[in-house]
């Protein structure tokens, strides 16, 4: 600041006057340009405040009563606001008279306060999570009651995961919505901040969009370091008051930060479509256009909303701005990645706009127009808006209230309903006249949608026409064609017309002439006169259905109603089939016209909607009650029918040979009919002999066989068979701890939730007990708890064979992990004692093991001893009187691992049986050293199982494949893997086996999904080489619709070698694959059955020939791992597990 005039006052004279009597003579020697100065004791200064009057008098031209005027004005600022403009400093020398720069004091930065650092950080922690989200074009700010549109070039977005899913609002991108893209188009592009401040600039392709809570979900394909997810946070225990943050790119300006409070909570927000987001977060944090979809953050930095209007008539923040409730977007964005659009609940009537119902004089509640046939609504009993006799309108019921919340019209309905989920109870009140009445136990049912994508101006127009509606503009958003609340306009062809942009003249025509697709439905539905068409009109029309059938867009859409691709040549046939019996003539001539074209796709599609919803209804359940779950995490409601009933849980929990088995057999045999689910296929034989042999007619299902007893209620199947369609009293779920197994366990899991049982019998070790208690809470099913002891208990003999296998004794079962230990172990103690061995293992056919077992359990013939490996475990009922572990280490396919105990603890309890010579269980190993390990195995308690197995049904995957079209099924189950969705209960199942055969099947050419997804689960062992081919050769020749024949001999005699008994296992195995598949498909591809079946008894049987005469040294390509041999100690196992290991892994590899 620049000295314009400095002076001195004496301190002792009267200030006042010596100000008045220094100004005066400054001012006048100022005026005549000269600087004035006075010797004094302090100094006064005037600054360039006041340069100006000062200039002006001391102008020449200023007139004298004007520099009076100024010179009075100056005077008496200076004399009644000295600390204004006067600065009494202490200049030093008295005499300065020249003219000085003075500058203001400079502070030094110090540290922020601890408010203003923890939003720099909060800042600095989120801003590289927004991103901007901009197209060519200006879209219109979300407007509130009051609120002006408001065009903006840009909005805000949150990266949602590290999988490049975007959220926004959908207003921001509903320029592009506009034109009706299709999930994986590019609706705009997104700006992602880097770590170095760069914008880097990506494709925003649509995922879906939910107009109706104004949400939207795109996908860029940028790299996983550049996103920086957001945490979400909980909306419902806000408080007024408390701190929030907006970041967001208003007017163009990325990644601005304001900050302010919660100032409201539960506010409506009506958005465009005139469908109300109830709960929405108010803030005074300043919201401007540009902000929208971005973030509101709590002062923890979390997601508790995502900002979507500004109440204002300005155009810009007003202090009132609007945000989507975190809980809101935690509902629609999971469905919008999922299925692209939204499920919601509803009631599927079609209500009454609330213009229409106030010109029908209903001011309070939301009024019935229509009531679907054969829905929950009319089953109810609500009755739809009509006409009198004499034309005069009749008023359907009106709902006043839900579960005694107050409805005033339709929209609070709508707000009221989002509350729900599919199947909750709740009471409708509704003014029928004047009649209060009350509905109570109304089912919400789930509500049919279309793609969330589409958005059309005057979507429904025709519908609300028909009502009468004065509003143009009105929307009727979620309750139309009794659909609920949707969001879609796919029922409307004129709407398809005006979006798509039909070309032709002919479709132009089409759509002008039939512009009401439900109205053409319905007189087809109604006309009783065939049209005579000529043989031309024929072909053509069979030309335009062929082509319908093989539209991938009919087939996608057809969906969004629930009808699956697999039934979707099926309803296109009889939907063909209908129209071509019940169509006018000049339908017919005016479609023909238009020729087997996309624009006739369109056109008959909303037909065929109608058709299919009144057609098919029973398909269409069955399809919806998958797709309503297809994310994994409520396993439970995939069985609606099961959720119906009132079940009784029963386990039977305990050890082996506690009898569980067996009691919950009795209640099976019992019951007027039943189902017992095996873990084997042998199990499931032996139950069904012994049930047919008591007099109780019992059918048997498992993959590869199907007998079906004349008049049996009772059915013995392997658990994969399970059926749960069928209704039954009692069934018995077997080994229910295989819930934990990580390939199989799904079908167990299945098996437990589905069942259409009146009491399920589970039989099982307590290891599943506890997430067996939290399903049953989960499903609102009784459950009853019978525990077990084993009838004697399981002793451990201390003394060991050491290490000599001329140790073994009649009854004894001695178990080895690998098929070359148990030929050696057989060998060695036929060799070197009077026993005779049978043998066991899993490769062998079920008959063959039940023909070894009947072997070792008859006390007529030789064989008194059995080899086995842990296939023992289960499902043979065996006479053991002692278990001996060859070896207590096993190879994984990987490693040499310690065999687990719950293993341990399976097969050593199958020693001792109640009723038979050997009632007192023995347990013991071959080996000293392994001897404590065994101890400490049967010691430990079961551990506690936290999760069970679960894996997609068909639909679902096939629901999946529609979102990735041309994905390969083997890379489509990886996808699924990644983005399925599991609560804690659960883990997905294993599908290695499944992804090595898909791989395989890819070059085979003409299979559909469901034809690919049967082939991969065949019973095929994926390390044989033989196996895999036929597998190949059998989907090759069924591709070609072809009949699949087997094209393999039979050995003429029993195997002479290990070569031969591999080759005679082989074949069975490929035989046991061809009977599976035929039951999967239909008996034209898989035609030789009965000739399989035959060569599979016969191989079973040569099998069980060679077996007995197995004498031979093991052969391989390798060289065996040599053990060594004494003579006065029979067969010590090889000194290496390790070498022996690498060198089972390298014969594997060949």
């Amino acid at each position: 600041m620049q000295v314009i005039a400095s002076f001195s006052l004496k301190p002792n004279e009267n200030e006042f006057v010596g100000r008045r009597q220094l100004l005066s003579s400054a001012c006048s020697r100022i005026s005549q340009g000269d600087v004035v100065s006075h010797p004094p004791v302090s100094s006064v200064k005037i600054t360039r405040d006041w340069k100006s009057n000062l200039h002006e008098l001391a102008m020449k031209s200023v007139p004298s009563t004007t520099r009076r005027i100024l010179l009075t004005s100056l005077f008496m600022n200076l004399c009644f606001n000295p600390s204004r403009y006067l600065s009494a400093l202490a200049l030093g020398d008295p005499s300065v008279a020249t003219v000085e720069d003075v500058s203001p004091p400079v502070f030094p930065a110090g540290p922020l306060f601890p408010t203003e650092g923890r939003i720099v950080q909060l800042f600095e922690k989120n801003t590289y999570s927004v991103v901007n989200i901009f197209d060519v074009t200006l879209r219109p700010q979300l407007k509130m009651t009051g609120v002006v549109e408001i065009p903006e070039g840009n909005g805000s977005g949150v990266v949602w995961d590290g999988q490049g899913y975007i959220v926004t609002n959908y207003h921001v991108i509903g320029n592009a919505l506009s034109r009706n893209p299709s999930p994986g188009d590019v609706v705009g592009r997104v700006n992602i901040l880097a770590s170095d401040g760069v914008q880097k600039n990506f494709e925003g392709k649509l995922v879906g969009a939910d107009r109706a809570k104004d949400l939207a979900v795109l996908k860029v394909d940028a790299p996983e370091t550049l996103l920086k997810p957001i945490k979400v946070g909980q909306s419902n225990s806000l408080k007024v008051g408390q701190q929030c943050l907006a970041i967001g790119n208003p007017f163009g300006f990325d990644h601005t930060l304001t900050v302010g409070v919660i100032s409201g909570l539960n506010r409506d927000i009506f958005s465009q479509t005139g469908v109300t987001i109830g709960g929405g977060i108010q803030t005074d944090a300043a919201i401007n256009p540009g902000n929208s979809g971005g973030p509101l953050l709590d002062s923890k930095g979390n997601l508790i909303g995502i900002n979507t209007a500004i109440f204002t008539q300005t155009g810009t923040s007003a202090g009132v701005g609007f945000a989507i409730p975190s809980s809101t977007v935690l509902k629609i964005v999971p469905q919008l990645i999922q299925f692209s659009k939204v499920l919601r609940a509803g009631i599927n009537i079609e209500l009454a706009p609330d213009p229409v119902a106030n010109q029908l004089n209903v001011r309070n509640g939301a009024l019935v127009l229509q009531v679907p046939g054969n829905s929950l609504a009319e089953k109810a009993g609500l009755r739809p808006t009509s006409r009198g006799f004499a034309g005069n309108i009749v008023l359907g019921d009106i709902i006043v209230a839900v579960d005694d919340k107050p409805v005033k019209n339709k929209a609070e309905l709508m707000k009221i309903l989002d509350e729900y989920s599919v199947g909750d109870k709740v009471n409708l009140k509704i003014k029928r006249g004047n009649e209060d009445m009350e509905f109570g136990c109304f089912e919400i049912g789930k509500v049919r949608t279309f793609s969330s994508t589409m958005d059309n101006n005057g979507e429904n127009d025709d519908v609300e026409e028909s009502v009468g509606s004065e509003s143009d503009d009105y929307d009727e958003e979620g309750v139309i064609n009794e659909l609920g609340d949707v969001d879609e306009s796919l029922l409307n062809d004129s709407v398809v017309a005006k979006t798509d942009g039909i070309g032709s003249e002919a479709a132009r025509a089409l759509n002008a002439r039939y512009n009401d697709p439900v109205e053409l439905y319905r007189e087809l539905r109604e006309s009783e006169v065939r049209s005579k068409l000529q043989l031309s009109e024929w072909d053509s029309l069979h030309e335009i259905f062929g082509y319908f059938a093989q539209s991938g867009w009919a087939a996608n859409q057809a969906l969004a109603i629930y009808i699956g691709k697999s039934f979707f040549p099926t309803a296109v046939s009889k939907f063909r089939d209908f129209f071509l019996e019940k169509c006018r003539i000049e339908v017919v001539q005016d479609l023909v016209r238009v020729g087997p074209t996309d624009e006739a796709v369109k056109f008959l599609f909303p037909v065929f909607v109608e058709f299919c919803i009144e057609e098919f209804p029973d398909e269409i359940k069955r399809f919806q009650s998958i797709v309503d779950t297809a994310d994994l995490t409520k396993p439970a409601t995939w069985f609606p029918f099961a959720r119906a009933m009132k079940r009784k849980i029963v386990y039977h929990c305990g050890p082996t040979n506690s009898g569980k088995t067996y009691n919950a057999l009795q209640r099976f045999m019992e019951a007027k009919n039943g189902l017992y689910c095996s873990p084997l296929r042998l199990l499931a034989m032996e139950v069904f002999d012994k049930v047919n042999a008591l007099g109780i007619y019992c059918s048997l299902l498992t993959g590869q066989e199907k007998k079906h007893v004349p008049f049996a209620n009772h059915v013995s199947c392997t658990v994969e068979m399970v059926s749960t369609d069928e209704l039954y009293e009692v069934a018995v779920i077997d080994e229910i701890q295989m819930m934990a197994d990580p390939s199989r366990g799904h079908a167990w899991t299945k098996a437990l939730l589905g069942l259409k049982a009146d009491e399920i019998h589970l039989c099982g070790d307590p290891s599943v007990l506890d997430i067996v208690r939290k399903m049953c809470a989960d499903t609102g099913d009784e459950l009853v708890e019978e525990h077990y002891e084993r009838f004697k208990p399981l002793v451990v003999e201390a003394k060991t064979l050491l290490g000599d296998l001329k140790n073994v004794k009649s009854g004894d079962c001695v178990v080895a992990f690998s098929r070359r230990e148990i030929f050696e172990v057989k060998m060695a103690i036929e060799k070197h004692t009077n026993h005779r061995c049978c043998v066991i293992y899993g490769a062998l056919p079920p008959e063959t093991r039940r023909q070894q077992a009947n072997l070792f359990n008859d006390q007529e013939n030789e064989y008194d001893v059995l080899v086995a490996s842990d296939a023992v475990g289960m499902g043979l009922n065996l006479n053991i009187r002692r278990v001996v572990f060859y070896s207590l280490n096993k190879y994984n396919g990987d490693k040499i691992v310690p065999v687990a105990a719950s293993q341990v603890k399976q097969i050593a309890g199958r020693a001792g049986r109640r009723g038979s010579r050997y009632p007192d269980g023995l347990t013991t190993t071959l080996h000293l050293e392994d001897l404590n390990y065994l101890i400490e195995c049967l010691q430990q308690p079961f551990d506690e199982v936290t999760k069970v197995g679960l894996f997609p049904f068909f639909e679902q995957i096939e629901l999946f494949a529609a979102q990735v079209p041309d994905m390969a099924f083997s890379k489509l189950l990886d996808h699924f893997g990644k983005h399925c969705r599991l609560d804690g209960s659960y883990f997905l199942c294993r599908h290695d086996h499944v992804k090595k055969v898909a791989n395989m099947l890819e070059k085979v050419q003409g299979l559909s999904l469901e034809d690919r997804f049967n082939f991969c689960f065949a019973p095929v062992n994926i390390r044989n080489p033989k196996a895999m081919y036929q597998l190949y050769r059998f989907a090759s020749t069924y591709s070609q619709d072809t009949p699949v024949n087997i094209a393999m001999g039979i050995p003429k005699s029993s195997a002479k070698n290990d070569t031969e008994l591999l080759d005679l296992e082989s074949r069975h195995q490929i035989l046991s694959m061809y009977l599976w598949l035929s039951n999967q498909f239909e008996e034209k591809n898989f035609p030789f059955v009965e000739r399989v079946e035959a060569m599979a008894t016969n191989i079973a049987e040569l099998l069980g020939e060679s077996l007995s005469k197995a004498s031979w040294k093991m052969e391989s390509k390798e060289e065996k791992v040599k053990g060594q041999k004494k003579e006065d100690r029979g067969y010590e196992r090889p000194a290496s597990l390790i070498k022996l290991a690498n060198k089972r892994k390298e014969e594997n590899l060949v």
